[in-house]
């Protein structure tokens, strides 16, 4: 017999023929019949199995063509038949329980070391969010059917059950599904299902924990080590310093201690900076920025202000550029200052620009490329009946990027001509110093610089468009 049969119960009888054994499963799902002919030579006949079967109550799902074709064999080969099932039962039939599907997932990139379990996936990587975004869909659950078995007797189903996890914060039920409220991170228990709007890091975030995109704010109770590319949709806030690692940030960047970059790092931020010092670090700010104690051998493109009249507001060396001004306490080394200060000019602004253009030129010629093949070769073309399938797929492909090419072109030009708006000059910028301003400084504005010759103290630099010179007056 193939079924795994475990007898629970067993009967023999003395019947016309020889011996018949009966066996039954513990679940009275299962009666299996076994014939062990006698040397009378007389046959086995049914009748008397069924009355043996009677008599063990058996009264349900009895296979006659089975018992019919054990005698059969018995009685042709005069050799036992033995485990040849007789009777069946109905199993009962177990239903489905309540489950949540993941479409955020399924679409996230996958690696070798993820889980499996999607609660554990939350935990190991950052799987983020966006606001009206569904998170899972929910099948309720599905009953099963009872059984019956050989004796007739009722089979009871288990209950489906619904143990899913439920909605939490920032999450809501929208029809069939889990939505979130907000941008941040998904994060899941055995109970519910919650968004956080923060990623918080209680130590240093290093190269171990890897690369960070988050859509909302990062927290990092320590130090962002070096070796890192860290992109938020939201405000970074570091407690200790950054330290040789790229950042792109939506939001505003607070970095209690300060930032130390390399010549390869770029540390871009969309609203404003705040640091208490910043050296060797390339930065680019598209707000204000606010440094209390120094700047040292770095780079600043900002498209607001640079404030450093907190505290020591010792700009060192390097280069920084503003649009709308810079106030500082003092300015360079007497033994020797590399130091420009450019006012009065979007830089950064015109920098993105350019960046844009250059991007604008390389898709359209990307477009214009794929337009041809199209019309020389796409499918409205004789030559493309003449083509290999293989052929067809990849002009096919290629032509599927059309809509996208389009879409990015027509954001670049959005971009570009809001970027255009802001580079026009501001003439009433002004360079403030509180204290010492050391020679070789350079102050620059859009249509004069000025490169100071002897070590002044508490001045205010101007553009003057009567006279066409950088003017200086005494800081208030």
């Amino acid at each position: 017999m193939s079924e795994d049969f475990k007898p629970k119960e067993r009967t023999e009888a003395t019947i016309s023929g020889g011996r018949a054994v009966f066996e039954i499963d513990e679940a009275h799902l299962l009666v299996a019949l076994s014939l062990y002919p006698d040397e009378s030579g007389q046959p086995f006949f049914d009748e008397e199995i069924d009355q043996q079967l009677a008599a063990l109550r058996v009264v349900r799902g009895i296979d006659s063509e089975q018992i019919q074709e054990a005698i059969s064999l018995a009685g042709s080969a005069g050799e036992p038949v033995e485990r040849v099932i007789v009777a069946r039962g109905e199993p009962s039939v177990r239903g489905r329980d309540a489950y949540l599907e993941y479409p955020v997932l399924d679409h996230l990139p996958k690696t070798d070391v993820d889980p499996e379990d999607p609660i554990q996936l939350c935990e190991t990587r950052i799987v983020n969010i966006r606001s009206d975004e569904t998170i899972a869909v929910f099948h309720p659950p599905e009953e099963g059917t009872g059984g019956i078995n050989v004796r007739g007797e009722t089979i009871p189903v288990q209950p489906s059950v619904d143990a899913t996890p439920k909605p939490g914060r920032q999450v809501r039920w929208e029809n069939d599904g889990i939505v979130s409220d907000i941008d941040g991170r998904l994060v899941m228990d055995e109970k519910s299902i919650h968004v956080n709007d923060t990623v918080e890091f209680e130590g240093d975030l290093t190269i171990a924990f890897g690369d960070v995109d988050f859509v909302a704010k990062i927290i990092v109770k320590q130090n962002i080590e070096s070796g890192l590319k860290i992109r938020t949709g939201g405000d970074i806030e570091v407690h200790g310093s950054v330290i040789g690692s790229d950042i792109h940030c939506e939001g505003n960047l607070i970095v209690g201690n300060g930032i130390v970059g390399s010549e390869e790092t770029i540390i871009e931020v969309r609203n404003d900076l705040e640091a208490l010092f910043v050296e060797n670090a390339n930065l680019r700010v598209w707000g204000s920025c606010r440094i209390k104690d120094s700047f040292v051998t770095s780079s600043l493109l900002c498209s607001d202000s640079l404030d450093m009249s907190e505290g020591r507001g010792h700009f060192v060396s390097g280069t920084a550029s503003t649009r709308n001004g810079i106030t500082v306490q003092s300015i360079g080394i007497l033994i020797g200052t590399k130091a420009k200060l450019s006012v009065g000019r979007d830089n950064l602004a015109k920098t993105r620009m350019e960046e844009v253009e250059e991007e604008l030129e390389r898709l359209e010629n990307q477009l214009n490329e794929i337009k041809e093949v199209d019309s020389k070769a796409g499918p409205m073309t004789k030559l493309y009946q003449k083509l290999t399938p293989g052929k067809r797929d990849e002009i096919e492909l290629l032509l599927e990027q059309i809509p996208r090419l389009e879409q990015i072109i027509s954001e670049r030009r959005d971009e570009h001509g809001s970027l255009k708006g802001r580079i026009a000059p501001a003439y009433d910028a002004i360079v403030t110093v509180h204290k010492q301003v050391c020679p070789d400084a350079i102050i620059e504005f859009p249509l004069g610089f000025h490169r100071v010759s002897e070590e002044l103290l508490g001045v205010v630099f101007k553009y003057d468009d009567q006279t066409s010179k950088v003017e200086q007056v005494a800081a208030a």
